[in-house]
């Protein structure tokens, strides 16, 4: 399919693996009891929603790891190995908060990523909203 598509040829696949449609796609359609519900490509439809983006952050002294911190957008967090782990409604506003913060506290980035929902994910939060 790769080498049809790289011909410049449009195929349209059916099918209910996201992760498939998400690696394959250039434009994604996700149907809902006979319409569209959702049209982009999969990175328009992944940043769209309520699902959380996922931002991990290690650093030098690992001051993010102490209790007690908040951040703009940030409903959760946790702490695994020498990550702190935010879930984000706004990555534009948690990344720029956690960047100042380090800062005011004299420690160094190690390691920023910065992880928007698969295309499961909001797939599954589109249909099920829409139901």
């Amino acid at each position: 399919m790769r080498e049809v598509q790289a011909s410049g040829t449009t195929i349209i696949l059916a099918t209910h693996d996201m992760a498939e449609a998400e690696k394959m796609a250039d434009r994604v359609a996700i149907m809902l009891k006979g319409k569209i519900v959702a049209a982009g490509t999969p990175a328009q439809i992944t940043a769209t929603g309520t699902g959380l983006t996922k931002i991990s952050v290690s650093s030098d002294k690992s001051v993010l790891s102490k209790n007690g911190i908040t951040f703009p957008a940030v409903t959760q967090k946790l702490v695994k190995d020498e990550y702190a782990i935010y879930y984000s409604t706004n990555p534009g506003q948690t990344v720029p908060a956690v960047i100042a913060y380090l800062e005011k506290a004299q420690d160094s980035l190690n390691d920023l990523r910065v992880e928007r929902p698969s295309l499961e994910e909001r797939f599954l939060e589109i249909t099920q909203n829409n139901h």
